[in-house]
């Protein structure tokens, strides 16, 4: 990839990938009044506000520390395809993420790998994208982190990739979560809405 064009497109990835991350931050500041309702899970303290701009500045921190390129042993032409790759990843990536972020609005929480929350007053979204998967946000982190790291081919992209795998566990708490409050509701959507893959893509008999 020409060196223009590559720095062309960082003027895209960078500041997107800057939303995702602060975004969310700023929708739980924002809610951070909100009555908290049923909560599974524990570890409650890292779903607060203090705790999460804590982690957040800490992980922006590392981050710039590690931005340093990969020696990966690949020629240029190759290197070029693979930026492209990443490049067509990431954007529908990080526009599914956006875009399942303000279909949830203020319904939009944190969870962690042991717990999740709802607001007292939560309501069960279903439209946007989440009519085609039931985790579309998760789907997205894991697409644009692989998307980023094929762009960047940094050390920081190198571990943050490995780490985005951990959506999969917080999604499982979340739907403990989501079962136990919506009931035959839940089932319902879960019964018509497949997890990661949508139904065009999926095995008829997937879950």
């Amino acid at each position: 990839m020409n060196a223009n064009i590559h720095n062309l497109l960082r003027i895209i990835v960078i500041p997107t990938g800057l939303i995702a991350i602060l975004a969310p931050v700023a929708r739980v500041l924002f809610a951070a009044g909100r009555i908290k309702g049923r909560t599974t899970g524990g570890g409650s303290v890292f779903r607060r506000w203090p705790a999460i701009v804590c982690i957040t500045i800490i992980f922006l921190t590392m981050g710039i520390l590690l931005w340093k390129p990969l020696p990966l042993p690949v020629t240029v032409s190759a290197e070029n395809i693979l930026s492209w790759i990443g490049f067509i990843v990431y954007l529908p990536a990080i526009s599914l993420y956006l875009w399942g972020f303000f279909t949830l609005g203020r319904q939009f929480g944190i969870s962690s790998v042991n717990g999740a929350d709802l607001y007292s007053d939560h309501r069960f979204i279903t439209n946007g994208p989440y009519r085609f998967v039931r985790h579309p946000m998760y789907l997205a982190v894991i697409l644009a982190a692989i998307g980023a790291f094929l762009f960047f081919f940094t050390w920081a992209m190198l571990i943050f990739l490995p780490m985005s795998l951990v959506v999969i566990v917080r999604a499982h708490q979340e739907e403990k979560l989501m079962e136990a409050e919506y009931g035959e509701g839940w089932y319902e959507y879960k019964g018509r809405v497949p997890m990661w893959i949508p139904w065009k893509f999926r095995k008829k008999d997937a879950i």
